[in-house]
């Protein structure tokens, strides 16, 4: 199916500057697969914080199709899911049950099944990375009795997707750790917590991280908020109340603030909401606003800063978390009111159109963390 671009959004979705989008957006944008490439099997695992994980199928067109069961442990609460980079596995941070769980992806369904039991750990888990790796997998906890105890633990990840039976590494932190990334490279990973600005840890061949002697970064211009990172370049960005990129050392993981960052406001969400996420082709990033209901689409010059204004659209009351597909085709947005909203990316204009029947309703949970795992 070719995705031609429309000066009407459609149904459910209205483009809040304004009903096109513009010639700079054009000459920013490349080319997207063609309909005659053949797409692999795909799935969307949303983390519900009271709920389970919900699964969907990603059909050819971009739509969502609930997965049966549609929910998977919908008795647990779940604040983040993370999936590995090359096995058919799932990890997800475990509030209420404090435990890090690990699943199995079927490649042909995408159907979850434990891989062995729920590894228990002292506090509530809220935030979870996997290494690019695939050695470790890396969980924040937050201390939900005293407020007195937070930690960054390491996991180890076995050949076929276990996790071990005891944290490889811990590292005390005075802060609960909303926002955990793990570098492209695997050998640094970020965290940010409320004492503000982005935390820098070397990776050690245990797993053990050693945080960087000038972290945290960029503390005046960074309170918490998602972190993602450029395909091709170093470059992480990062959106709460600033819209901001910077730079990266591959090295060290040292940041320095690219020309012009920050370059505007930025999402407004929860400190650890999915709340940016850049396209796999390096072309756009889009962020979603939570109390606005919206999702902006920003182009990503050549040199990976932002152009200003983006194109914002209604993605629904409290949107939550966005995540674009492995191909750059399609965009979508979870809501604190349990909705889906699919939008499809026309691949020269980069405008958003709402696919057919979007927003899905009632398809997932409060808090709902979205990402996307291709199955083949």
């Amino acid at each position: 199916m070719v995705l031609a671009a429309c000066s009407s959004p459609g149904p459910g979705v209205t483009p809040v500057d304004g009903a096109h989008v513009d010639a700079r957006l054009d000459a920013l944008a490349g080319d997207a697969p063609g309909d005659a490439e053949i797409r692999g099997r795909e799935f969307a695992y949303v983390a519900n914080y009271v709920a389970g994980i919900s699964g969907f199928t990603i059909g050819a067109n971009g739509q969502l199709d609930a997965m049966q069961p549609a929910t998977f442990e919908p008795a647990r609460h779940f604040y983040a899911v993370g999936a590995h980079p090359s096995l058919h596995a799932l990890y997800a941070a475990e509030y209420t049950g404090h435990a890090v769980d690990a699943y199995r992806i079927d490649p042909e369904t995408g159907a979850l099944a434990p891989i062995g039991d729920p590894i228990a750990i002292a506090h509530a888990a809220i935030s979870i990375a996997v290494d690019p790796r695939g050695r470790f997998v890396y969980v924040g906890d937050f201390d939900d009795t005293n407020l007195a105890s937070y930690s960054l633990q390491t996991f180890a990840i076995d050949a076929d997707g276990a996790l071990s039976a005891q944290p490889v590494a811990t590292l005390a932190r005075t802060n609960a750790i909303d926002v955990i990334a793990a570098a492209p490279g695997g050998n640094i990973v970020y965290s940010e917590d409320a004492s503000g600005g982005i935390r820098v840890y070397t990776v050690e061949p245990s797993g053990a991280l050693t945080e960087h002697t000038d972290s945290p970064f960029a503390v005046q211009t960074v309170a918490s908020g998602w972190l993602a990172f450029h395909p091709t370049k170093d470059i992480v960005y990062n959106a709460r109340r600033n819209l901001n990129a910077f730079a990266t050392t591959p090295a060290t993981g040292a940041l320095s603030a690219l020309a012009g960052s920050p370059f505007g406001a930025g999402a407004n969400a929860d400190p650890g909401e999915v709340a940016l996420a850049i396209d796999p082709r390096g072309r756009f990033a889009c962020a979603v606003d939570m109390p606005a209901g919206t999702v902006t689409l920003h182009a990503l010059h050549p040199d990976g800063t932002i152009a200003m204004p983006g194109v914002t659209y209604d993605a629904g009351t409290f949107a939550y978390s966005v995540a674009i597909d492995p191909d750059g085709r399609f965009v979508y947005v979870t809501t604190d009111f349990g909705n889906v909203a699919e939008f499809s990316v026309d691949p020269g204009s980069l405008a958003l159109t709402p696919l057919t029947g979007s927003p899905l309703v009632g398809v997932v949970g409060n808090a709902p963390e979205l990402v996307i795992v291709r199955g083949d």
